[in-house]
């Protein structure tokens, strides 16, 4: 699957999905192997990351740069 990277792209996905696999990530729950979805994994991975359990990515990196910019252009801080 290729790595998030834009807004649009975050945005298209499955708020509830990415949820369940950021969940999965931090290892509050199991892992659920049979899903295919990518919100789910993009969520897993950012669970990972948080968890200190990976390493961040550099897309990752850049999704983050992409939102902070973003809520900045709506005027939060």
């Amino acid at each position: 699957m290729k790595a998030i990277t834009t807004m649009e792209e975050l945005n298209a996905l499955d708020a509830d999905a990415i949820l369940a696999g950021y969940r999965a990530g931090l290892e509050f729950t199991q892992v659920d192997y049979t899903r295919k979805d990518q919100a789910y994994w993009h969520g897993y991975l950012n669970g990972q990351v948080d968890r200190g359990l990976a390493p961040i990515s550099p897309e990752q990196q850049q999704l983050a740069r992409v939102i902070v910019a973003d809520m900045r252009r709506q005027g939060a801080h």
